[in-house]
């Protein structure tokens, strides 16, 4: 038996580091695979490496670091690691 989460929201973005590289929607997050609709995107910015999953939460923002990405017209998926 393995430990499984999913995670789901409206919102959130790719950054690189103070950048916002794309805005996301409706994205969720399985066993740190990343899929999200692409609301708005910099092509320079989203090609660059690092890149982090940033979500804002009323109390908190999460961070995921992101190891793969693959964006398709405003379709993305991604496999991301917590941050430390």
């Amino acid at each position: 038996m393995s430990n499984s989460f999913v995670f789901r929201g409206a919102a959130g973005e790719l950054r690189w580091g103070w950048h916002k590289a794309a805005d996301l929607t409706g994205w969720e997050l399985k066993d740190n695979k990343l899929t999200a609709t692409v609301a708005s995107k910099d092509e320079f910015t989203v090609s660059q490496q690092p890149l982090t999953f940033v979500v804002h939460r009323s109390t908190t923002t999460w961070k995921f670091v992101v190891n793969t990405l693959q964006i398709a017209d405003t379709s993305l998926s991604a496999t991301v690691t917590p941050q430390e």
